[in-house]
């Protein structure tokens, strides 16, 4: 069982998550977070300055991290998935803490975020124009139908994401993630 899990924010420890008594979240700031971003930045949320004096019956932490999770039946599904209450936030974030949306990642103590530079591949004009074509193409999913002439498989068009960014001799660089199925 995970006693503790640490949030993480583009690569940067910023806090910690233990669970108290009647499904409460007790937190502690990481020192990381702070010389990163600054004492009292509001970074990972408004209602969450970086190194904020926290008390055991803070419920900031709950509130904020709670709400990453979905509500109504998929937070039921989830909650039978990972074996405990849908009020158990620490709970649903020990098993889907590093999945949330957004750029938060909850892992167990010890772990480390995948390193965000095996996200980047260098492409050339001609990687990039081949992979605009295709967007346009339809998947091989998208070609079968029902008999009522629906989709059975929502969600297939790929997507491009893009991003400048600067590299080493003063030159920006265009990075390009092609992903196919989101």
């Amino acid at each position: 069982m995970v006693d503790r899990l640490v949030a993480w924010l583009y690569g940067t420890p910023v806090l910690s998550l233990t669970s108290a008594l009647n499904n409460r979240i007790v937190f502690d700031w990481e020192q990381h977070g702070i010389d990163r971003w600054g004492l009292g930045s509001r970074v990972l949320s408004v209602s969450l300055p970086l190194g904020s004096p926290t008390s055991s019956r803070d419920d900031r932490a709950l509130d904020f991290f709670s709400n990453l999770l979905p509500d109504g039946p998929v937070l039921i599904a989830m909650a039978q998935l990972a074996g405990v209450s849908p009020l158990d936030t620490f709970g649903l974030l020990t098993t889907f803490g590093s999945e949330c949306a957004g750029a938060v990642v909850l892992l167990p103590e010890g772990e480390m975020p995948l390193d965000s530079s095996l996200w980047v591949v260098r492409m050339y004009r001609r990687k990039i124009s081949w992979l605009l074509s295709m967007l346009f193409r339809p998947h091989p999913s998208e070609r079968i139908s029902d008999a009522d002439g629906h989709r059975p498989c929502p969600g297939t068009k790929g997507k491009l994401f893009s991003d400048v960014c600067p590299m080493d001799g003063g030159q920006d660089q265009l990075m390009v993630r092609h992903l196919r199925g989101f």
